[in-house]
């Protein structure tokens, strides 16, 4: 299981600047955003707005949340990993015999 690192750090940017300057973060959690596919070729548009959740504290605040997905890890998309700077090639193919992704 994984998820993107580097796109979690980006929306956690976001969030903290519009917090900081006194914006409605509602309008950044329900966008739209883009996740570049690992293959290059497209991109694949994943809608937040079902991941979007409002939390309530011991106080009765509440709380707008973006929870993003966990992607399954495969051989087919392992160089994902890669990519996103997780995990060397090196580190990948150590001690795999033959074909490496």
């Amino acid at each position: 299981m994984y998820k993107p690192t580097k796109l979690l750090a980006e929306k956690t940017v976001e969030l903290v600047v519009a917090l900081s300057n006194g914006e409605n973060t509602q309008d950044l959690i329900n966008k739209y955003i883009d996740i570049e596919t690992s293959k290059g070729n497209g991109k694949d548009t994943q809608d937040l707005s079902n991941n979007s959740r409002d939390t309530e504290t011991s106080k009765g605040k509440r709380i707008s949340s973006l929870l993003l997905e966990p992607k399954s890890v495969t051989k087919d998309n392992i160089k994902i990993l890669i990519e996103d700077g997780i995990i060397t090639e090196k580190q990948l193919c150590q001690g795999i015999q033959g074909t490496c992704p």
